[in-house]
C-alpha cells in the first residue's frame, strides 16, 4: 500500500510541474474592451481535471498509451487549451503512428508557446517522425539560432538533412558543429563520407589525412584513404600509403596482402608476389584466407 501511494505521489509531482505552468486555464472575454483574462479551473472542474490528468500520466508510465490517450482527451473537454495535455497527446499520437494528429497537436502548442523550448523540440521531433524533414530542419535551424551552443541540435539537424538526402545542408551543419566543438573523429569521418559522396575530393582527402595524423596507430584510416585513392585512379598514392604502413607495422600480414593486390593491379608482379609470399608465411593469416587467395590466383 505504501508503494502505491509513493508511486502516485511521484506522478503527482511530475504532473504538477507541467500542469501548473501551462494547463488548466480558461479564457474569458470582457464585454467593454474585448480583451481577455485567464481564469484557472475552479471547484469540481479542477478536481476532475487533476484526477483525469494524473490517471493519464499513470497509464502513460505503465505503457498503456491507448488508455492514456483517452484520459488526456477527456482533459481537453474540460480545458481545450491545455498545452501540457496536448504535449502528452502529440507524443502518444506519434507512438501510435497517427502522425496527422501528432503534427496538428504539436503545431498548436508550438505556435501558442513560441518561447517554450520543449514544445519546439517536440514539434521538430514530430515532423521528423512524420517524415516531414524540411519542416523539421526549419525548426532545428531556429532552435540553433536561439541556442547556438546546444550541441544536440546540430546532431539532430544533421540527421534530418541526411534523411532528406540534403547533403549540402548536412555538410554545412557538421562543419558548423566542428567549428563549435573542435576536432572529433566520428564527426570527421562523417564529413569525409559526405565530401566523397559529393565529389568534393580535395576536402575529403584533407579530412582523412587529418584523421590519420591525429590517429597514427589507426590502420583503418589508412585503408580508407588508400581505397579512396584507388577509386580516383591514383593507385600509386595508395601503394605509398601501404608501404608507409608496412614500415610502421612490419609484421602485419594484411598490409602485405593489400600491397600484393595493389602491385598486381599495376603489373609489378615481382613486388606483388614478394608481399604475397611474406603474407603467406605468417601464422596470423588463417587457412581460409590463404585458400581463398590461391583460388583467386
Amino acid at each position: 500500500m505504501l508503494r502505491n501511494k509513493s508511486y502516485y505521489w511521484i506522478l503527482g509531482l511530475i504532473g504538477i510541474v507541467a500542469f501548473t505552468s501551462c494547463s488548466g486555464i480558461k479564457k474569458t472575454s470582457t464585454s467593454k474592451n474585448n480583451t481577455t483574462e485567464e481564469v484557472g479551473l475552479q471547484g469540481r472542474e479542477k478536481v476532475l481535471f487533476d484526477e483525469t490528468y494524473f490517471s493519464g500520466l499513470s497509464a502513460k508510465f505503465a505503457g498503456d498509451d491507448k488508455t492514456a490517450m483517452v484520459m488526456f482527451q477527456q482533459c481537453l473537454t474540460l480545458d481545450k487549451n491545455s498545452a501540457a495535455v496536448k504535449y502528452e497527446l502529440s507524443q502518444i499520437y506519434t507512438r501510435l503512428g497517427n502522425y496527422a494528429m501528432a503534427v496538428e497537436t504539436a503545431e498548436q502548442i508550438a505556435e501558442t508557446n513560441p518561447e517554450n523550448i520543449w514544445y519546439q523540440e517536440n514539434l521538430a521531433q514530430t515532423y521528423q517522425s512524420a517524415k516531414m524533414f524540411a519542416k523539421s530542419a526549419a525548426v532545428y535551424e531556429k532552435l540553433i539560432e536561439l541556442n547556438p551552443n546546444q550541441i544536440a541540435y546540430y546532431y539532430e539537424l544533421g540527421s534530418v538533412y541526411l534523411f532528406a538526402n540534403n547533403a549540402a545542408g548536412a555538410i554545412r551543419t557538421y562543419e558548423n558543429l566542428e567549428a563549435l566543438v573542435g576536432f572529433d573523429n566520428s564527426l570527421a569521418e562523417q564529413l569525409f563520407k559526405l565530401y566523397d559522396n559529393q565529389k568534393m575530393y580535395d576536402k575529403a582527402e584533407a579530412k582523412m589525412l587529418d584523421l590519420i595524423d591525429r590517429n597514427p596507430t589507426e590502420i583503418r584510416y589508412i585503408s580508407i584513404l588508400a581505397a579512396f585513392y584507388k577509386d580516383r585512379g591514383e593507385t600509386q598514392k595508395a601503394i605509398d600509403l601501404y608501404e608507409r604502413l608496412k614500415r610502421e607495422h612490419p609484421n602485419d600480414p594484411y598490409v602485405k596482402l593489400a600491397l600484393y593486390e595493389y602491385y598486381n593491379e599495376i603489373g609489378e608482379q615481382q613486388k606483388a608476389f614478394t608481399n604475397l609470399e611474406e603474407a603467406f608465411s605468417s601464422k596470423d593469416v588463417n587457412i581460409d584466407s590463404k585458400v581463398g587467395i590461391l583460388l583467386a590466383l
